[in-house]
């Protein structure tokens, strides 16, 4: 029997990685170009600083890809969350993460990945 504070460990240094990288996987491979909003060149993870909140945020899943003629273009940024109930606070962040972004993202395509049931506000999808 695992103790809680090792499940925690499991769900956060293996399974929550493992998910992220499925999601990724399933972006470039299987979504059609509509959800992330254009055709996926390149999906992977990052990091945005935020200077003005002397931050960093880490997001999940990036991708890169092609709009019309224009490549290379980020096309939409998402969290992959195994063990949490994904809601508004997830795109408000999101949002500002978008927000920082230079040049700015094409689309905020299907930002959520999640094993939980993703809570949503009537307003925002």
């Amino acid at each position: 029997m695992w103790m809680e504070s090792s499940r925690a460990r499991f769900l956060s240094a293996v399974v929550g990685p493992h998910f992220e990288q499925v999601c990724r996987e399933w972006v470039a491979h299987f979504a059609s170009p509509d959800t992330p909003g254009g055709m996926p060149i390149e999906v992977s993870y990052g990091t945005v600083a935020d200077p003005e909140a002397r931050t960093s945020h880490e997001i999940d899943v990036v991708v890169r890809g092609a709009v019309g003629q224009d490549s290379g273009v980020l096309l939409s940024l998402g969290e992959a969350k195994w063990d949490q109930v994904m809601g508004v606070g997830h795109l408000d962040r999101l949002r500002r993460v978008q927000s920082l972004c230079s040049p700015p993202v094409a689309s905020t395509g299907s930002p959520y990945g999640s094993r939980a049931t993703a809570a949503r506000d009537s307003a925002t999808t």
